[in-house]
């Protein structure tokens, strides 16, 4: 299992505020394995919601990243 990954520009992310829907990052991000499922960002990025925060990256919501499993 990956880790550590960098998500790039355009990967969904959702919000640290529990917004009900996923938003593009606007920039690349590093991120570290929470679990099997998802990862917790390490820098900040505003999503479109408007909050500015350390997000979550699920493999759920990105059936294209491989997730290392």
């Amino acid at each position: 299992m990956k880790d550590e990954m960098i998500f790039e520009v355009g990967t969904l992310a959702r919000c640290n505020r529990n917004c009900p829907d996923p938003s593009p990052l606007p920039k690349s991000v590093r991120g570290l394995r929470e679990n099997s499922k998802c990862y917790r960002l390490q820098d900040f990025a505003t999503l479109g919601c408007g909050h500015m925060d350390c997000h979550w990256v699920f493999a759920s919501d990105n059936p294209n990243i491989d997730f290392g499993k």
